[in-house]
């Protein structure tokens, strides 16, 4: 099919003048709106308006522009059909046979941390959507260019044929098309979902994970809420309790009280395969969910050798993380590389100072923060130069030869940084010829306020958000007869962040500046601890005086008693287990300092 015409109307300009200088080259017309009709003309290419061919100019601050029928009845007319043919004959309609669109901004304009409600709505399409549908809908005669990746084959096609586009390829446009608009539409479905769900007041969970206020059990086994200091308020003197009160029993609830049901049972909700469909988080997402990537690289493999695998970009998606990735020297990247290097990176992301990371089977094995990325290179190194072998590294400054110095003689396989001094990337490239050396962005504060998470499993996709949350201040409660010191409560900051991304059940020893002992992905919460001080004392470090962070709450007392008998002076937790009174009183015998936070960071 020969095209004579063509719309042009994109808001992303990437690549529009030289799809343009060849479509004119080729002796097709051009017919454009506002931005585009100006930046084209500018570059020297004909362009007629599209005022000029409806006989209306623009109007209702760009709103309205395309919608009309001297647009659409030449894009929808068969060309097989002598009444339609006679239609536009009639009424002066030109036939276009190409319709080049990119849509308005919307994902990327909602990704934005702090963007308003009307700023949103603005940035909906409806005069593309229409023009792409429309062609779309009639690629037997009309072909349809919805992305700046597909120009150069389109014009290569166009160039080699002289100036026709094959029926094989409208029809595979077509597709791409309606596969674009579809995903557009969900994006907005999305976030007007989203949009709706936080104006509905929901019950906040606890870090039990209940959607109700719980009350604490007392001294007495009374179920009256109990209050706690906050960490404010815990510099104040505490009256503590007398021998005789101390020693008082708790009441158990009996067999028949703990068998009874607390509320309805998901199963009794009904649902997919006997449970709730529609819990709260249904507000969050969509009954629907389309995905659309693109493929970005070919991997060399996947996680083991026997596996194929790909890493694909969602469209439309802010340019964060992965996505911006800039590879600088080293080897083909596969799989596992990939997931430890995401892992790497929202570790690093925590930190606004100077801050390394080491990363091994997406399990932090070392982190610290210092005056320098230097320095604090070597206090990760230091964490566990074992497990550094063959780990993901990354810094948040200018990585420097101080760097590069710090890590001398040690394999990693991947290296990432913000920037590199050229000294220091000369001497990478020179001796560490299998390292893979990254520059990607390193600030938190370009992360949009939500991200969404998603997991393939067996028969279908998990879907959350990412876990963001910090530690707020607020909702912090001391626990402990004692309160934690100003140096102490540093540390406990630091390790609560190191904590978050360790896999469960995670234990955390660290300074405020250092990683001492990590325990990850145990099976119970006492071997966790057992670990983090195994295997701090195996490196040589000093557990003394250190601090604990737990992801989740200590469900008994041992996992408490081994930090403190390794010289760990406080501990972090988000509380919330019915055995938190032992807990508590295993810290005040021991003179611990503990926090309760009422946020978990369980991470599978």
């Amino acid at each position: 099919m020969k095209i004579r015409r063509a719309l042009v109307s994109v808001h992303d300009k990437t690549g529009v003048v030289e799809l343009a200088k060849g479509l004119a080259g080729l002796g097709i017309e051009i017919v454009s709106t506002g931005g585009t009709a100006s930046l084209l003309r500018a570059s020297g290419i004909a362009v007629r308006d599209v005022s000029d061919v409806t006989g209306f100019p623009e109007m209702m601050d760009g709103r309205l522009k395309t919608l009309h029928p001297k647009i659409h009845g030449g894009i929808l007319a068969r060309r097989d059909a002598p009444e339609h043919l006679a239609a536009l004959e009639r009424h002066g309609i030109p036939p276009i046979d190409l319709v080049v669109v990119a849509l308005y901004p919307f994902e990327q304009t909602v990704a934005k941390p702090g963007v308003t409600a009307a700023e949103a709505i603005e940035q909906i399409d409806v005069g593309g959507p229409t023009m792409i549908r429309a062609a779309a809908k009639n690629h037997a005669a009309v072909a349809v260019v919805t992305a700046p990746s597909q120009y150069g084959a389109v014009l290569d096609e166009l160039t080699r044929t002289g100036g026709a586009l094959s029926g094989a390829t409208r029809d595979r446009l077509a597709r791409e098309a309606f596969a674009r608009t579809a995903e557009y539409d969900a994006a907005i479905a999305r976030w007007l979902s989203g949009v709706a769900g936080a104006n509905e007041p929901q019950a906040r969970p606890t870090a039990a994970g209940t959607s109700e206020p719980q009350a604490r059990p007392t001294a007495a086994g009374t179920s009256e809420p109990q209050a706690r200091p906050t960490a404010a308020e815990a510099s104040e003197p505490q009256a503590r309790p007398t021998a005789a009160e101390a020693s008082e029993p708790q009441a158990r609830p009996t067999a028949a009280e703990a068998s009874e049901p607390a509320a309805r049972s998901t199963r009794e909700q009904g649902g997919l395969g006997g449970f709730a469909s529609n819990p709260p988080s249904s507000i969050e997402f969509p009954v629907a969910l389309t995905l659309r990537a693109e493929r970005a690289l070919s991997l060399k493999y996947g996680e083991n050798p026997h596996q194929a695998a790909a890493f694909y970009q969602i469209e439309g998606s802010p340019a964060i993380g992965l996505a911006a990735m800039k590879q600088l020297h080293g080897p083909e990247l596969g799989y596992n590389n990939l997931l430890d290097f995401s892992a790497a990176l929202a570790l690093l992301l925590e930190f606004d100072e100077p801050a390394a990371v080491v990363i091994k089977h997406t399990n932090p094995c070392g982190a610290a923060v210092a005056a320098s990325v230097g320095a604090a290179m070597e206090r990760a190194k230091a964490s566990d130069p074992v497990s550094i072998y063959g780990g993901i590294v990354g810094v948040n400054r200018t990585l420097d030869r101080a760097v590069v110095q710090a890590l001398a003689g040690i394999f990693v396989e991947i290296l990432f940084a913000p920037a590199y001094a050229p000294d220091a990337l000369d001497e990478l490239s020179r001796t560490k010829k299998k390292c893979r050396v990254f520059e990607v962005p390193c600030d938190r504060h370009t992360l949009p306020e939500r991200l969404p998470d998603y997991r393939s499993v067996l028969g279908g996709i998990l879907a959350q958000h990412v876990d963001q949350a910090d530690l707020d201040a607020a909702a912090l409660k001391v626990v402990s007869r004692r309160a934690p010191t100003e140096a102490e409560m540093r540390a406990l900051r630091f390790a609560w962040r190191v904590a978050k991304h360790a896999k469960s059940n995670a234990i955390v020893l660290t300074t405020a500046e250092q990683v001492i002992g990590v325990g990850a992905g145990q099976m119970n919460r006492v071997d966790a601890a057992r670990l983090a001080v195994m295997r701090a004392r195996e490196v040589g470090l000093r557990t003394e005086a250190t601090v604990c962070a737990s992801d989740a709450f200590f469900p008994f007392r041992d996992g408490l008693d081994v930090v403190a008998e390794a010289g760990a002076t406080a501990v972090i937790q988000p509380g919330g287990s019915v055995r938190d009174e032992d807990v508590i009183a295993a810290a005040d015998e021991r003179d611990m300092a503990m926090i309760f936070t009422g946020l978990r960071h369980f991470r599978h």
